[in-house]
């Protein structure tokens, strides 16, 4: 009886024990906000619909920009720039809209086609916005700031 129950007792050890007490969690990505403001830092061109490029080919070129975009909780996009129309650099004429996250897309009254949808994509602290174009153009922006609640 007395062997049975060190048996007994020496398999529990046994079981107890695993062999992943050196493994270590990752950390939980942490979400990006889309409210906030993003800085304009890069941007992409092509001439025609057809190439020399396709979308995934075509490269970004960093530019230097206070062009900045900013999302409200109230489903408001704001511009300090022309940004929200058309992919420039020009650092006036504020212009804002209404932006919709099921479609991704938002719509300016400022902008010369009130009706346009433009889409935008967010993938961590990168925001790009297409814009209408024969082609591609497109900006990216960086997120510089979170909104105070």
């Amino acid at each position: 009886m007395n062997n049975l129950f060190i048996l007994l007792v020496m398999s529990l050890l046994f079981i107890g024990c695993n062999g992943d007490d050196d493994v270590t969690e990752t950390p939980e990505e942490v979400e990006v906000s889309l409210l906030g403001t993003w800085q304009l830092i890069e941007q992409r061109f092509s001439n025609d619909a057809g190439g020399p490029f396709s979308e995934d080919e075509l490269p970004f070129y960093e530019v230097e920009s206070e062009n900045t975009v900013t999302f409200y909780s109230n489903d408001i996009v704001t511009s300090t720039a022309r940004s929200l129309c058309s992919n420039t650099l020009f650092e006036n004429n504020p212009t804002s809209g209404i932006y919709n996250l099921i479609d991704s897309t938002y719509t300016s009254n400022d902008c010369a086609n009130p009706n346009y949808k433009y889409p935008f994509t967010q993938t961590d602290s990168i925001v790009i916005i297409s814009y209408p174009y024969n082609g591609i153009s497109e900006g990216k922006f960086k997120k510089i700031a979170d909104l105070e609640e």
